[in-house]
Protein backbone atom coordinates (compact mmCIF):
# COMPACT_ATOMS: atom_id res chain seq x y z
CA UNK A 1 0.00 0.00 0.00
CA UNK A 2 0.94 3.23 -0.74
CA UNK A 3 0.90 6.57 1.29
CA UNK A 4 1.36 10.12 1.65
CA UNK A 5 0.47 12.25 -1.17
CA UNK A 6 -2.68 11.47 -2.64
CA UNK A 7 -0.99 12.46 -6.19
CA UNK A 8 1.48 9.66 -6.31
CA UNK A 9 1.63 7.56 -8.83
CA UNK A 10 1.30 4.04 -7.43
CA UNK A 11 -0.10 0.62 -8.97
CA UNK A 12 -1.04 -2.08 -6.84
CA UNK A 13 -2.50 -5.99 -7.84
CA UNK A 14 -5.80 -4.26 -6.35
CA UNK A 15 -5.64 -1.11 -8.66
CA UNK A 16 -6.80 -0.89 -12.18
CA UNK A 17 -5.06 2.27 -13.84
CA UNK A 18 -6.74 4.27 -15.97
CA UNK A 19 -4.67 4.97 -20.02
CA UNK A 20 -5.48 8.67 -20.40
CA UNK A 21 -3.80 9.49 -24.07
CA UNK A 22 -3.73 12.28 -26.07
CA UNK A 23 -2.35 12.50 -29.71
CA UNK A 24 -1.29 15.47 -31.18
CA UNK A 25 -0.46 15.26 -34.86
CA UNK A 26 2.70 16.89 -36.26
CA UNK A 27 3.10 17.84 -39.79
CA UNK A 28 6.24 17.34 -41.25
CA UNK A 29 8.24 19.16 -44.13
CA UNK A 30 7.43 15.95 -46.92
CA UNK A 31 3.30 16.46 -45.64
CA UNK A 32 3.42 13.11 -43.64
CA UNK A 33 1.45 13.05 -40.08
CA UNK A 34 3.49 11.80 -37.14
CA UNK A 35 1.36 10.91 -34.48
CA UNK A 36 2.71 11.43 -30.95
CA UNK A 37 1.17 9.56 -27.93
CA UNK A 38 1.25 10.71 -24.20
CA UNK A 39 0.03 7.76 -21.67
CA UNK A 40 -0.74 9.45 -18.17
CA UNK A 41 -1.58 6.66 -15.34
CA UNK A 42 -3.67 6.96 -12.03
CA UNK A 43 -5.40 4.79 -9.79
CA UNK A 44 -8.56 4.14 -9.13
CA UNK A 45 -10.53 1.51 -7.20
CA UNK A 46 -10.36 -2.40 -8.96
CA UNK A 47 -14.20 -2.21 -9.31
CA UNK A 48 -13.85 0.59 -11.80
CA UNK A 49 -14.25 0.10 -15.62
CA UNK A 50 -10.89 0.95 -17.80
CA UNK A 51 -11.88 4.21 -19.42
CA UNK A 52 -9.88 5.36 -23.12
CA UNK A 53 -9.92 8.74 -23.89
CA UNK A 54 -8.26 9.63 -27.14
CA UNK A 55 -7.74 13.12 -28.35
CA UNK A 56 -6.84 13.49 -31.98
CA UNK A 57 -6.43 16.37 -34.71
CA UNK A 58 -8.85 14.29 -37.10
CA UNK A 59 -12.66 14.45 -36.95
CA UNK A 60 -15.45 12.78 -34.04
CA UNK A 61 -16.75 10.89 -36.87
CA UNK A 62 -13.06 8.89 -37.40
CA UNK A 63 -12.74 8.62 -34.02
CA UNK A 64 -15.72 6.86 -33.57
CA UNK A 65 -15.30 4.69 -37.09
CA UNK A 66 -12.20 3.35 -35.26
CA UNK A 67 -13.71 2.78 -31.86
CA UNK A 68 -16.54 0.98 -33.77
CA UNK A 69 -13.77 -1.29 -36.08
CA UNK A 70 -12.40 -2.49 -32.71
CA UNK A 71 -15.62 -3.48 -30.74
CA UNK A 72 -16.29 -5.46 -34.10
CA UNK A 73 -12.99 -6.99 -33.79
CA UNK A 74 -13.14 -7.58 -30.23
CA UNK A 75 -16.92 -9.16 -30.52
CA UNK A 76 -15.09 -11.34 -33.55
CA UNK A 77 -17.64 -9.93 -35.94
CA UNK A 78 -16.16 -10.58 -39.51
CA UNK A 79 -15.87 -6.74 -41.43
CA UNK A 80 -17.27 -6.36 -44.88
CA UNK A 81 -14.56 -5.94 -47.50
CA UNK A 82 -14.70 -2.67 -49.29
CA UNK A 83 -12.66 -1.60 -52.26
CA UNK A 84 -9.77 0.83 -50.85
CA UNK A 85 -8.89 4.71 -52.04
CA UNK A 86 -6.31 6.42 -51.45
CA UNK A 87 -5.66 9.95 -49.81
CA UNK A 88 -4.84 12.43 -51.57
CA UNK A 89 -2.10 13.79 -49.24
CA UNK A 90 -0.50 10.48 -47.50
CA UNK A 91 -1.80 8.15 -49.90
CA UNK A 92 -2.89 5.90 -47.05
CA UNK A 93 -5.32 3.36 -48.25
CA UNK A 94 -8.82 4.18 -46.94
CA UNK A 95 -12.43 2.38 -47.64
CA UNK A 96 -13.31 4.11 -50.74
CA UNK A 97 -16.61 5.73 -49.23
CA UNK A 98 -14.62 7.72 -46.39
CA UNK A 99 -14.66 11.18 -45.75
CA UNK A 100 -11.63 11.92 -43.71
CA UNK A 101 -8.37 9.74 -43.86
CA UNK A 102 -7.65 7.59 -40.88
CA UNK A 103 -3.60 8.37 -41.03
CA UNK A 104 -3.60 12.08 -41.22
CA UNK A 105 -7.22 12.94 -40.85
CA UNK A 106 -7.34 14.74 -44.51
CA UNK A 107 -10.74 15.47 -45.57
CA UNK A 108 -11.53 14.15 -48.88
CA UNK A 109 -12.23 16.04 -51.68
CA UNK A 110 -15.91 16.25 -53.00
CA UNK A 111 -16.56 14.36 -55.90
CA UNK A 112 -20.39 15.31 -56.72
CA UNK A 113 -21.08 16.47 -60.33
CA UNK A 114 -23.93 16.80 -62.70
CA UNK A 115 -24.59 13.15 -63.91
CA UNK A 116 -24.03 13.54 -68.17
CA UNK A 117 -26.55 13.44 -70.42
CA UNK A 118 -26.96 9.71 -72.07
CA UNK A 119 -25.57 9.66 -75.43
CA UNK A 120 -27.95 8.91 -78.64
CA UNK A 121 -26.55 4.83 -79.18
CA UNK A 122 -27.64 3.05 -81.89
CA UNK A 123 -26.72 -0.41 -81.15
CA UNK A 124 -28.51 -1.82 -84.13
CA UNK A 125 -26.04 0.37 -86.83
CA UNK A 126 -22.66 -0.76 -84.73
CA UNK A 127 -23.42 -4.24 -84.61
CA UNK A 128 -24.49 -3.78 -88.23
CA UNK A 129 -20.98 -2.51 -89.10
CA UNK A 130 -19.20 -4.95 -86.99
CA UNK A 131 -20.62 -7.57 -88.46
CA UNK A 132 -19.87 -5.93 -92.01
CA UNK A 133 -16.73 -5.88 -90.83
CA UNK A 134 -16.35 -9.86 -90.24
CA UNK A 135 -17.76 -10.47 -92.84
CA UNK A 136 -14.76 -8.43 -95.14
CA UNK A 137 -12.65 -10.22 -93.21
CA UNK A 138 -14.09 -13.63 -93.32
CA UNK A 139 -13.69 -13.33 -97.26
CA UNK A 140 -10.01 -12.41 -97.54
CA UNK A 141 -8.22 -15.74 -99.30
CA UNK A 142 -5.91 -16.27 -96.52
CA UNK A 143 -8.83 -16.28 -94.44
CA UNK A 144 -10.66 -18.65 -96.32
CA UNK A 145 -7.94 -21.00 -96.91
CA UNK A 146 -6.51 -21.53 -93.02
CA UNK A 147 -10.69 -22.10 -92.60
CA UNK A 148 -10.80 -24.99 -94.64
CA UNK A 149 -7.38 -25.81 -93.35
CA UNK A 150 -9.07 -25.46 -89.76
CA UNK A 151 -11.74 -27.72 -91.35
CA UNK A 152 -9.65 -30.32 -92.46
CA UNK A 153 -7.73 -30.74 -89.49
CA UNK A 154 -10.93 -31.12 -87.18
CA UNK A 155 -11.90 -34.06 -89.82
CA UNK A 156 -8.67 -35.57 -89.23
CA UNK A 157 -8.68 -35.31 -85.49
CA UNK A 158 -12.16 -36.98 -85.26
CA UNK A 159 -11.27 -39.65 -87.20
CA UNK A 160 -8.33 -40.71 -85.22
CA UNK A 161 -8.68 -43.48 -82.75
CA UNK A 162 -9.55 -42.33 -79.88
CA UNK A 163 -11.00 -39.09 -81.63
CA UNK A 164 -9.47 -35.31 -80.45
CA UNK A 165 -9.85 -32.00 -80.79
CA UNK A 166 -8.15 -28.87 -81.37
CA UNK A 167 -8.04 -28.51 -77.65
CA UNK A 168 -6.23 -32.28 -77.28
CA UNK A 169 -4.04 -32.48 -80.12
CA UNK A 170 -0.26 -33.08 -79.92
CA UNK A 171 2.81 -32.06 -81.82
CA UNK A 172 2.29 -36.17 -83.17
CA UNK A 173 -0.68 -35.13 -84.30
CA UNK A 174 0.09 -32.30 -86.39
CA UNK A 175 3.16 -34.41 -88.21
CA UNK A 176 0.57 -37.18 -89.29
CA UNK A 177 -1.98 -34.80 -90.48
CA UNK A 178 1.13 -33.42 -92.47
CA UNK A 179 1.97 -36.58 -93.65
CA UNK A 180 -1.45 -37.17 -95.06
CA UNK A 181 -1.81 -34.13 -96.61
CA UNK A 182 1.08 -35.27 -98.98
CA UNK A 183 -1.31 -37.11 -101.07
CA UNK A 184 -2.60 -33.69 -102.57
CA UNK A 185 1.37 -33.04 -103.45
CA UNK A 186 1.96 -32.42 -106.96
CA UNK A 187 6.07 -32.62 -105.93
CA UNK A 188 7.48 -35.55 -107.49
CA UNK A 189 10.53 -37.36 -104.83
CA UNK A 190 12.17 -39.46 -107.03
CA UNK A 191 13.88 -42.55 -104.81
CA UNK A 192 17.98 -43.63 -104.53
CA UNK A 193 16.45 -46.91 -106.70
CA UNK A 194 14.40 -44.99 -109.27
CA UNK A 195 14.79 -45.73 -113.11
CA UNK A 196 14.44 -43.44 -115.74
CA UNK A 197 11.29 -44.41 -116.77
CA UNK A 198 8.51 -42.41 -117.21
CA UNK A 199 6.27 -41.85 -115.30
CA UNK A 200 7.89 -43.12 -112.61
CA UNK A 201 6.14 -44.65 -109.34
CA UNK A 202 8.10 -42.45 -106.92
CA UNK A 203 5.27 -40.85 -104.80
CA UNK A 204 4.39 -37.25 -104.97
CA UNK A 205 4.63 -34.89 -101.88
CA UNK A 206 3.81 -31.30 -101.09
CA UNK A 207 6.75 -29.05 -101.28
CA UNK A 208 8.19 -27.61 -98.57
CA UNK A 209 6.87 -24.54 -99.30
CA UNK A 210 3.26 -25.03 -98.97
CA UNK A 211 4.63 -27.67 -95.89
CA UNK A 212 5.50 -24.19 -94.22
CA UNK A 213 2.82 -22.20 -95.12
CA UNK A 214 0.76 -25.15 -93.55
CA UNK A 215 2.45 -25.02 -89.72
CA UNK A 216 2.30 -21.52 -90.06
CA UNK A 217 -1.79 -21.32 -90.89
CA UNK A 218 -2.16 -24.23 -87.89
CA UNK A 219 0.07 -22.18 -85.38
CA UNK A 220 -2.46 -19.10 -86.21
CA UNK A 221 -4.86 -21.61 -85.77
CA UNK A 222 -4.20 -22.60 -82.47
CA UNK A 223 -3.53 -18.99 -80.85
CA UNK A 224 -6.94 -18.19 -82.03
CA UNK A 225 -8.22 -21.09 -80.07
CA UNK A 226 -6.26 -20.17 -76.60
CA UNK A 227 -3.24 -22.17 -77.53
CA UNK A 228 -0.52 -19.87 -77.77
CA UNK A 229 3.12 -19.68 -76.41
CA UNK A 230 5.94 -21.86 -76.86
CA UNK A 231 4.93 -25.60 -76.35
CA UNK A 232 5.84 -27.30 -72.87
CA UNK A 233 5.80 -31.77 -73.42
CA UNK A 234 5.94 -31.67 -69.60
CA UNK A 235 2.58 -30.18 -69.06
CA UNK A 236 1.03 -30.73 -72.08
CA UNK A 237 0.63 -27.16 -72.73
CA UNK A 238 0.95 -24.48 -75.44
CA UNK A 239 1.09 -24.43 -79.34
CA UNK A 240 1.71 -28.10 -80.34
CA UNK A 241 2.62 -26.38 -83.70
CA UNK A 242 5.80 -24.69 -82.30
CA UNK A 243 7.07 -27.96 -81.05
CA UNK A 244 10.69 -28.30 -82.04
CA UNK A 245 9.56 -31.71 -84.10
CA UNK A 246 7.41 -29.38 -86.40
CA UNK A 247 10.36 -27.32 -87.35
CA UNK A 248 12.12 -30.51 -87.42
CA UNK A 249 9.65 -32.19 -89.84
CA UNK A 250 9.82 -28.74 -92.01
CA UNK A 251 13.62 -29.03 -91.89
CA UNK A 252 13.78 -32.62 -93.80
CA UNK A 253 11.36 -31.99 -96.11
CA UNK A 254 13.44 -28.98 -97.22
CA UNK A 255 16.48 -30.84 -97.32
CA UNK A 256 14.96 -33.95 -98.99
CA UNK A 257 13.78 -31.62 -101.76
CA UNK A 258 16.86 -29.72 -102.29
CA UNK A 259 19.01 -32.17 -102.31
CA UNK A 260 17.51 -33.35 -105.87
CA UNK A 261 16.89 -29.53 -107.28
CA UNK A 262 13.31 -29.68 -106.42
CA UNK A 263 13.37 -25.76 -106.70
CA UNK A 264 9.85 -23.70 -106.27
CA UNK A 265 8.04 -23.48 -109.63
CA UNK A 266 9.19 -19.93 -110.82
CA UNK A 267 7.09 -17.55 -113.40
CA UNK A 268 8.49 -17.56 -117.18
CA UNK A 269 10.35 -13.81 -117.40
CA UNK A 270 9.09 -11.99 -120.18
CA UNK A 271 11.98 -10.40 -122.06
CA UNK A 272 11.36 -7.34 -124.24
CA UNK A 273 11.36 -8.90 -127.51
CA UNK A 274 8.34 -11.00 -126.65
CA UNK A 275 6.48 -8.05 -124.67
CA UNK A 276 7.00 -6.20 -128.39
CA UNK A 277 5.49 -9.36 -130.10
CA UNK A 278 1.96 -8.75 -127.45
CA UNK A 279 1.65 -5.09 -128.15
CA UNK A 280 1.90 -5.81 -132.10
CA UNK A 281 -0.79 -8.17 -131.87
CA UNK A 282 -2.68 -5.56 -130.00
CA UNK A 283 -2.05 -2.42 -132.22
CA UNK A 284 -3.43 -4.53 -135.29
CA UNK A 285 -6.74 -5.69 -133.55
CA UNK A 286 -7.11 -2.16 -132.22
CA UNK A 287 -6.62 -0.65 -135.71
CA UNK A 288 -10.10 -2.88 -136.73
CA UNK A 289 -11.76 -0.38 -133.89
CA UNK A 290 -14.63 0.68 -134.19
CA UNK A 291 -15.70 -2.89 -136.46
CA UNK A 292 -14.78 -5.12 -133.68
CA UNK A 293 -16.80 -5.96 -130.08
CA UNK A 294 -16.70 -2.68 -128.29
CA UNK A 295 -16.10 -5.14 -125.47
CA UNK A 296 -13.24 -6.69 -126.85
CA UNK A 297 -11.58 -3.26 -128.29
CA UNK A 298 -11.92 -2.29 -124.29
CA UNK A 299 -10.13 -5.13 -122.90
CA UNK A 300 -7.28 -4.87 -125.68
CA UNK A 301 -6.39 -1.76 -124.68
CA UNK A 302 -6.53 -1.91 -120.60
CA UNK A 303 -4.29 -5.20 -121.52
CA UNK A 304 -1.61 -2.87 -123.40
CA UNK A 305 -1.58 -0.42 -120.94
CA UNK A 306 -1.54 -2.90 -117.91
CA UNK A 307 1.44 -5.01 -119.82
CA UNK A 308 3.25 -1.79 -120.55
CA UNK A 309 2.84 -0.76 -117.18
CA UNK A 310 4.09 -3.64 -115.38
CA UNK A 311 7.14 -3.99 -117.61
CA UNK A 312 8.35 -0.22 -116.70
CA UNK A 313 7.53 -0.25 -112.80
CA UNK A 314 8.08 -3.62 -111.85
CA UNK A 315 5.14 -3.46 -109.77
CA UNK A 316 2.72 -6.66 -108.77
CA UNK A 317 -0.08 -7.14 -111.12
CA UNK A 318 -2.56 -7.83 -108.44
CA UNK A 319 -1.28 -4.33 -106.91
CA UNK A 320 -1.54 -2.66 -109.78
CA UNK A 321 -4.97 -3.63 -110.86
CA UNK A 322 -6.27 -2.12 -107.56
CA UNK A 323 -5.17 1.10 -107.92
CA UNK A 324 -7.62 3.84 -108.41
CA UNK A 325 -7.74 6.96 -111.15
CA UNK A 326 -7.59 9.18 -107.98
CA UNK A 327 -4.07 7.96 -107.33
CA UNK A 328 -2.54 8.32 -110.72
CA UNK A 329 -1.31 11.99 -110.96
CA UNK A 330 0.04 13.22 -114.02
CA UNK A 331 3.19 15.23 -113.84
CA UNK A 332 4.95 17.16 -116.93
CA UNK A 333 6.04 14.03 -119.57
CA UNK A 334 4.43 11.08 -117.56
CA UNK A 335 2.70 9.64 -114.59
CA UNK A 336 3.06 8.79 -110.23
CA UNK A 337 1.19 5.89 -109.50
CA UNK A 338 0.48 5.87 -105.59
CA UNK A 339 0.09 2.79 -104.39
CA UNK A 340 -1.61 3.25 -101.22
CA UNK A 341 -2.82 -0.98 -100.77
CA UNK A 342 -0.67 -4.20 -101.76
CA UNK A 343 0.05 -7.42 -100.78
CA UNK A 344 3.12 -6.15 -98.62
CA UNK A 345 1.54 -2.77 -98.25
CA UNK A 346 -0.79 -3.04 -95.38
CA UNK A 347 0.56 -0.50 -92.55
CA UNK A 348 -0.86 3.19 -93.77
CA UNK A 349 2.12 3.93 -95.55
CA UNK A 350 2.34 4.49 -99.18
CA UNK A 351 4.43 3.82 -102.34
CA UNK A 352 5.09 5.94 -105.86
CA UNK A 353 5.95 4.70 -108.93
CA UNK A 354 7.00 7.22 -111.60
CA UNK A 355 6.21 6.44 -115.37
CA UNK A 356 8.37 8.41 -117.70
CA UNK A 357 7.70 8.75 -121.45
CA UNK A 358 9.75 5.80 -123.87
CA UNK A 359 11.97 7.21 -126.88
CA UNK A 360 10.20 3.55 -128.49
CA UNK A 361 7.08 4.60 -129.55
CA UNK A 362 5.93 1.21 -129.31
CA UNK A 363 6.61 0.53 -125.58
CA UNK A 364 5.64 3.85 -124.27
CA UNK A 365 3.69 3.36 -121.37
CA UNK A 366 2.62 6.79 -121.21
CA UNK A 367 1.15 6.34 -124.53
CA UNK A 368 -0.51 2.75 -123.97
CA UNK A 369 -2.28 5.00 -120.85
CA UNK A 370 -3.24 7.86 -123.40
CA UNK A 371 -5.07 5.33 -125.38
CA UNK A 372 -6.37 3.73 -123.11
CA UNK A 373 -8.33 6.35 -121.73
CA UNK A 374 -9.15 7.69 -125.05
CA UNK A 375 -10.76 4.20 -125.93
CA UNK A 376 -12.63 4.37 -122.53
CA UNK A 377 -14.53 7.71 -123.18
CA UNK A 378 -15.05 6.75 -126.92
CA UNK A 379 -16.39 3.76 -125.48
CA UNK A 380 -18.45 5.74 -122.61
CA UNK A 381 -16.80 4.57 -119.67
CA UNK A 382 -16.10 6.64 -116.81
CA UNK A 383 -12.60 5.94 -115.17
CA UNK A 384 -12.43 8.84 -112.80
CA UNK A 385 -13.73 7.14 -109.63
CA UNK A 386 -13.16 2.99 -110.60
CA UNK A 387 -10.26 1.70 -110.68
CA UNK A 388 -8.06 2.32 -113.50
CA UNK A 389 -7.24 -0.78 -114.97
CA UNK A 390 -11.35 -1.88 -114.81
CA UNK A 391 -11.39 -6.07 -114.44
CA UNK A 392 -14.19 -7.36 -117.21
CA UNK A 393 -13.99 -10.86 -116.59
CA UNK A 394 -17.57 -11.37 -115.73
CA UNK A 395 -18.47 -9.04 -118.64
CA UNK A 396 -16.67 -11.40 -121.17
CA UNK A 397 -18.48 -14.00 -120.10
CA UNK A 398 -21.56 -12.30 -120.20
CA UNK A 399 -21.16 -10.98 -123.54
CA UNK A 400 -20.18 -14.42 -125.05
CA UNK A 401 -23.09 -16.25 -123.12
CA UNK A 402 -25.91 -13.59 -125.04
CA UNK A 403 -24.52 -13.46 -127.63
CA UNK A 404 -23.97 -17.35 -128.15
CA UNK A 405 -27.92 -17.36 -126.71
CA UNK A 406 -29.54 -14.61 -129.13
CA UNK A 407 -27.80 -16.36 -132.06
CA UNK A 408 -28.78 -19.87 -131.60
CA UNK A 409 -32.18 -19.58 -129.65
CA UNK A 410 -33.85 -15.91 -130.76
CA UNK A 411 -32.10 -16.33 -134.01
CA UNK A 412 -30.79 -12.37 -134.13
CA UNK A 413 -27.36 -10.49 -133.81
CA UNK A 414 -26.06 -8.80 -130.75
CA UNK A 415 -24.10 -6.17 -131.05
CA UNK A 416 -22.20 -4.27 -127.91
CA UNK A 417 -22.73 -0.54 -128.40
CA UNK A 418 -21.70 1.02 -125.14
CA UNK A 419 -20.39 0.25 -121.48
CA UNK A 420 -20.52 2.61 -118.69
CA UNK A 421 -19.08 2.11 -115.43
CA UNK A 422 -20.73 3.98 -112.29
CA UNK A 423 -19.61 3.40 -108.79
CA UNK A 424 -16.95 0.19 -109.46
CA UNK A 425 -20.47 -1.11 -111.59
CA UNK A 426 -20.11 -1.80 -115.30
CA UNK A 427 -23.29 -1.42 -117.75
CA UNK A 428 -23.52 -2.83 -121.30
CA UNK A 429 -25.94 -1.20 -123.65
CA UNK A 430 -26.47 -3.72 -127.08
CA UNK A 431 -28.40 -3.20 -129.58
CA UNK A 432 -30.21 -6.80 -130.84
CA UNK A 433 -30.99 -7.03 -134.74
CA UNK A 434 -33.14 -9.84 -135.68
CA UNK A 435 -32.32 -11.67 -138.82
CA UNK A 436 -35.37 -11.44 -141.08
CA UNK A 437 -36.52 -14.88 -143.49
Amino acid sequence: MASGNPSTKVVTALQTPIITTSTVTRMSTTRVATPVVTIAVSTVPTSSTPIMSVSTSGSTANVQHKANVGEMLRLGTPRLWLPAEQCRECFYPNDVNFNFCQQCGTRRLSRDRERPQPLPVDMEAIDSRLAELQEKAASMPYTQRKSKLQTDFEVFLESMQPPKTLMSAAPRDILRFLVWKDKGGRTVVHGADCSDENPCQCPSRLAFKTVDSYIGQLRSIFDKEGRGGEWNARVGFGNPAADKSVKQYLRMVTEEQMKQNLIPKQAIPMTTDKVERIINYIDLQLEKFPDIDPCHAFILGRDKALFLTLLFTGSRAGDLLIVKTENIHLPNGGFLLNHVWGKTLRDGNTRSCAIFQNDNSLLCPVTAIMGYVELAKALGINLSRVFSFVRLLETERLTMCLCLLMRQILDCVFIVTKLQCTRGRLYIVFEVHVLLP
